[in-house]
């Protein structure tokens, strides 16, 4: 992640066009038109060594030849010139660099090396190869190939599709749309989709962001900067390629069903992205999100007035298929609507008014509805008639919209679906930024996508329950050992003996299966076991065959010792003429479990080549793929999103019980995907896994059978001790410590947790309101879920917090560290509590971040200490930072610290500041 040079692309004073052109319909042309639209303030360059001047516009022949350094430097060129032209812009100081020109088949990716090799050893940006430009409200810059200049607003969009961006730069203008800034990413060399949502994301003019992507290039960042734009603002994603993908060759349960798409799916409904299908789903969360003042708290809940019944029926009919319901009335907006509804009017959803009404009657009714509290939202849908005026309708009613939103500080959403294409009624709508859409449905599905974004951002910051307390306690040498020995065997699939042995070490129930090599020996075995079982199942040991029911590998209901014996001759011989290449091992004995006492779940682990690891989840048994009742989740996953992740499935109301049957232990359920998703962390060896059946019953689960695949794990960072594939950094326990005080009181540190809240609230409140604003530079009032679920819920791949806890497990300190975009400087800050104050705590807890900040290779890690807190700046100054005044800020002192220069600390000044 970077947004280094980023302002050189969307802010340049001084713009150079490589390739520009006098010929009508070339693409050097259409970058000299848009530019020339209005050129503002800065200065344009055109380079063309065939012309002496473009459009009335001097021409030179090179970079060269220009009296001072552009800012950007626009080519579009022949392909084989590019690398060239890159390299003169890096020699030349340029700071950024737009591609336009493409590869059209062939190596596709050589243009893309050879640009980076061109640019190697500078601070340049390249947005490219095949970009279609950028463009930027503030300046009024145009360096793209927008067939008509875009207008003004407060959409940012990215686009990796030249073409998509400029079909939605077109709606835009045709709906009276705006836009703060817009980019064509193309192939993305270098300045990729995870920088310019940064960039967005702390954009002022920037209120959404919509993305339409094809592919993502590198998870983990994508991932943390989608996730911390979605926390600060909406962000829409319109991914495309929803089925590109076959289970070919895929020996997994898991596998099969995690598809490319499911797993997109699940990465960004984890980032709190709201996701759309098509272009006209982006245009309608779009036009919502452009006129909507406040949408971050909108519920499911909808009231529906129209001057026409059969248009209302048809957007109640989209509202229920998209999962929202119909508002019910308030007892004081049923009072102010009655006189005004028709006689037949129950006080139902939706609202049918008489066409003849007047149109201050029906302001009162909608005035109504957007005061009651009873609804989420309101939509107006409104059919043009014979016997009513549709431009003083729509007149008025923009009217009213616009008091509405001055006169609430938390306005209500408002929709409305005008139906008629052109007049004066839209003309008054869009000037008044109305929230409008062509017809019923597209106002319906706008309503729906700002609820899903409120719900995604209620997600974000809810407060997960605790982990369950044995986890702590898995046997993580142990798992990795029996993977470690596999793989060393040459083997990629773990035998039955050692599956049993890590599912016990993750507090996994099994259902004992014994591994048997002759007939004597499986008779052996079941004898022992029917003294306790009233049937067995004998199934084939080969670690060639992934399902055995495919090959006629699984027998049941056996019920004597002489059965199995029999059932081993046949069993293998039955499999061997099935399956020649196969290597058989012998069979697996194993007690049957009554599957009519529960319901049979599947939980699978499967290795995405793109994001890694991915937990799915859904209904068991041999018809897995075929009933493909499903749902993904990125690990690593807490009791909460586990408990999402069940409700995403059909499957999920069976457990609750149906038709007299008691319900399965839900809570064992959530726990088991948890403790898969910490199994996958420890253990990246394990590539690929299947429970099934797992079998849930209200006493708790079992596993009745399971399969895990290995193979080598690729070196981790050396920060996290978890696995390196996971597209989400999962929580570091290597970086768990206990820590001896002064006192000789040993307190135990470890990074933050998001259930951690109530142990802030506790902590705070035993904080004095000095100390509090030390830390946070005023005095704090109020410490809501809100502001405390930002401490706690962290990206772990951008922020650090340690937290330390005293003997009864009480916060007693914590110290941060935020990573800037560049991840070269980290910024601390630092909070004890009062009381505890003196004892070495500060000292041990800001030693701790400078060690992480050196894991991490951080070149610096700087803050802000208020010129008063002369306690803090003196510790800083023992630890060997560097100390100076704000220039801007008289009253902050800026502490600041060169990693690599940690030799020169003051042990005097240490013991005095400690």
């Amino acid at each position: 992640m970077s947004i280094q040079n980023l302002d050189a692309f969307f802010a340049p004073q001084h713009i150079a066009l490589i390739g520009a052109s006098p010929k009508p319909g070339s693409v050097g042309r259409a970058f000299v038109d848009n530019m020339l639209l209005d050129p503002g303030k800065r200065t344009l360059s055109f380079i063309n060594p065939s012309h002496s001047d473009i459009a009335g516009q001097p021409c030179v022949a090179s970079l060269g030849d220009l009296s001072s350094v552009p800012d950007l430097a626009v080519i579009a060129t022949p392909p084989d010139t590019v690398p060239g032209l890159v390299a003169e812009a890096k020699l030349s100081g340029v700071r950024g660099v737009i591609v336009v020109s493409n590869c059209q088949g062939g190596d596709r990716g050589a243009l893309r090396r050879a640009m980076r090799a061109a640019a190697r050893g500078s601070s340049m940006r390249i947005l490219g190869p095949d970009s279609q430009g950028v463009y930027a409200a503030a300046g009024n810059l145009n360096a793209s190939l927008a067939s008509s200049p875009p207008q003004a607003g407060s959409l940012g969009l990215i686009a990796q599709s030249g073409a998509i961006m400029n079909a939605v730069l077109d709606w835009g203008n045709a709906v009276k749309v705006g836009f703060s800034k817009a980019v064509s990413i193309g192939d993305a060399s270098d300045v990729d989709l995870d920088d310019l949502l940064d960039h967005l994301a702390y954009d002022v003019r920037t209120r959404a962001i919509l993305v339409c992507v094809e592919t993502v290039g590198n998870p983990r960042r994508f991932f943390s900067a989608a996730r911390a734009a979605a926390k600060v603002k909406p962000v829409v994603i319109l991914k495309s390629g929803r089925h590109s993908v076959t289970a070919d060759r895929i020996s997994t349960h898991s596998g099969i069903l995690a598809t490319e798409d499911a797993v997109y799916d699940a990465v960004i409904r984890r980032a709190g992205l709201l996701r759309v299908n098509d272009l006209d789903g982006l245009f309608d969360a779009a036009g919502a999100l452009a006129r909507l003042k406040r949408v971050s708290e909108a519920g499911k809940r909808l009231a529906i007035v129209t001057n026409d019944r059969g248009v209302g029926i048809l957007a109640a009919d989209r509202l229920l298929d998209l999962g929202g319901s119909l508002a019910d009335l308030s007892d004081d907006a049923l009072a102010a609507i009655k006189p005004y509804a028709p006689l037949r009017w129950q006080g139902d959803m939706p609202l049918d008014l008489e066409a003849t009404l007047p149109m201050e009657d029906q302001g009162t009714v909608i005035e109504a509805l957007i005061d009651d509290p009873t609804n989420d939202g309101v939509l107006i849908a409104y059919s043009p008639s014979q016997v009513s005026d549709g431009d003083e309708a729509a007149a008025k009613l923009a009217e009213l919209l616009e008091r509405k939103t001055k006169d609430k500080s938390r306005p209500k959403p408002v929709f409305v679906s005008w139906l008629e294409r052109e007049g004066g009624a839209l003309k008054a709508l869009d000037e008044a930024h109305v929230a409008r859409f062509r017809t019923p449905g597209d106002a319906v599905r706008g309503f729906m996508d700002v609820s899903r974004y409120a719900q995604a951002q209620k997600e974000l910051s809810a407060t997960p329950p605790a982990l369950p307390e044995d986890l702590a306690s898995a046997d993580v040498d142990r798992a990795r050992a029996l993977c470690m020995a596999a793989i060393s065997e040459g083997r990629t699939w773990l035998n039955t003996d050692e599956i049993g042995d890590i599912l016990a070490s993750y507090g996994f129930g099994y259902a004992a299966p014994v591994r048997a090599s002759s007939a004597e020996k499986a008779a052996t075995a079941a004898q022992n076991m029917l003294a306790q079982h009233r049937a067995l199942a004998l199934k084939i040991d080969s670690p060639d065959i992934p399902h055995k029911s495919d090959v006629g590998g699984v027998v049941l209901d056996l019920t004597h010792s002489l059965q199995v014996r029999e059932g081993f001759d046949a069993l293998t011989e039955k499999v061997s003429a099935r399956a020649p290449s196969a290597r058989i091992d012998g069979v697996i004995v194993q007690p049957m479990a009554d599957v009519s006492a529960g319901l049979e779940l599947y939980l699978g682990l499967a290795d995405d080549p793109v994001f890694g690891p991915v937990i799915v989840f859904g209904r068991g048994g041999i018809a897995v793929e075929a009933v493909n009742d499903k749902a993904l989740g990125m690990p690593p996953l807490d009791m909460r999103l586990a408990r999402q992740v069940i409700e995403q499935t059909r499957v999920s109301k069976l457990m609750r019980g149906f038709r007299g049957r008691a319900g399965v232990d839900e809570e064992a359920v959530a726990q088991a995907l948890v403790r898969l998703s910490q199994l996958s962390a420890d253990v990246p060896q394990i590539r690929s896994l299947d429970l099934n059946p797992l079998l849930a019953t209200p006493n708790g689960l079992v596993v009745l059978d399971a399969r895990m695949e290995v193979a080598p794990s690729e070196v981790g960072d050396l920060t996290f001790d978890t696995n390196p594939r996971f597209t989400i950094r999962p929580y570091p326990r290597n970086w768990e410590r206990r820590l001896e005080l002064k006192s000789g009181e040993v307190v135990f540190v470890r990074p933050v947790r998001p259930e951690d809240e109530p142990a802030f609230e506790l902590f705070f409140s035993k904080t004095t309101k000095e100390d509090l604003r030390l830390r946070f530079f005023s005095y704090v009032r109020d410490f809501s879920h809100k502001f405390i679920a930002r401490l706690t819920q962290i990206d772990y791949a951008r922020d650090m917090a340690f937290c330390a806890f005293d003997a009864n497990g009480e916060l007693i300190g914590v110290v941060r560290l935020h990573a800037d975009a560049e991840r070269e400087t980290g910024e601390y800050a630092i909070l004890l509590r009062s009381d505890l104050k003196g004892q070495g705590l500060g000292w041990a807890l800001m030693q701790l971040v400078i060690e992480y900040g050196q894991a991490e290779r951080f070149k610096h890690i700087e803050g802000q200490v208020l010129a008063e807190n002369t306690t803090m700046l003196e510790m800083c100054r023992a630890l060997g930072f560097s100390i100076r005044r704000d220039p801007d800020e008289p009253e902050i002192m800026q502490a600041k610290l060169e990693l690599a220069d940690l030799e020169g600390v003051d042990q005097a000044m240490l013991e005095a500041a400690s």
